[in-house]
């Protein structure tokens, strides 16, 4: 049976998170020294913490704060935000546009550095890790999902999964097999040989879905992951991520603007003006 046909026994018995209370105070400092050296984007905010956890936490970000400029204008993306995630636990970043939600998930996924603070995952702070070392925790312990799916047109759907195993340096034969135990997973083996144009936009996010887990993962993050999908094919697509989690015990961690897609996270955090407010499960 695929993830998507035991979705209702599993949801029925998930652990829903416990809430722990969440502090703000001013934290984030202007830097504006006289050498020359890059200002800090702590900036005058004031921190967002959520702890929702009372298990030991897999990853835990503190006072991370992000901002961008572009010439003489500073955007403060992100203003001394806190967040702990437990293992397979499932988080929805909220908020409007311009938010900083997406921002948060780059940082957390290791794709872009912050500027302040720091970012600890199973005990092990990746601010002190070379590029290369972060590139190597990215492929043993993160998976990612993109709104825009990212898949190799000119590859099928299991050599696109194949794809991140084989950069991990395992053998073709072992990439494949791997990459099509992930495709039954998701209820997709008997599209394996299919291009990505010949495949729905639901499955095609599945496909990037399987990808993502080829590597098994401890999160998997994804961006918008319903944002170009029509109703029923984004209710698919949150209902495998929830799946999975639940099965697999990979925390998920996804960012939305869909009201709809709140209701697969058993915690929901929003972004305002890049200060995270409570979180609601």
């Amino acid at each position: 049976m695929t993830v998507s046909g035991k979705l209702s026994h599993m949801t029925d018995h998930a652990e829903l998170p416990r809430r722990r209370g969440s502090s703000r105070e001013d934290r984030c400092e202007r830097d504006s020294g006289d050498d020359g050296e890059r200002e800090s984007s702590r900036g005058t905010s004031c921190r967002s913490s959520t702890s929702a956890f009372s298990r030991p936490p897999l990853l835990v970000a503190e006072h991370l704060c992000k901002t961008y400029r572009h010439g003489k204008l500073s955007v403060a993306a992100l203003r001394d935000v806190t967040l702990s995630i437990a293992s397979g636990a499932t988080v929805c970043i909220g908020g409007r546009s311009g938010s900083g939600k997406s921002t948060l998930l780059r940082q957390l996924g290791l794709i872009d550095t912050p500027d302040a603070g720091r970012i600890v995952i199973e005990g092990e702070d990746v601010g002190s890790l070379s590029q290369r070392a972060r590139g190597e925790l990215r492929l043993r312990k993160l998976g990612y999902v993109f709104q825009e799916y990212a898949l190799l047109e000119e590859l099928t759907a299991q050599e696109n999964v194949a794809l991140p195993a084989l950069m991990r340096g395992a053998s073709r034969r072992q990439s494949r097999r791997r990459a099509l135990k992930q495709l039954d997973l998701v209820g997709l083996g008997e599209r394996a040989h299919h291009r990505p144009k010949e495949l729905s936009g639901g499955e095609q996010q599945r496909v990037a879905i399987a990808r993502a887990l080829v590597n098994e993962p401890r999160i998997l993050f994804a961006d918008e992951p319903t944002a170009n999908l029509d109703s029923a094919s984004a209710q698919v697509v949150m209902r495998t991520l929830a799946a999975l989690s639940a099965e697999l015990r990979v925390a998920v961690v996804f960012v939305s603007h869909e009201p709809d897609d709140r209701d697969y996270a058993a915690l929901t955090v929003t972004m305002r003006d890049g200060e995270l407010s409570e979180g609601h499960g």
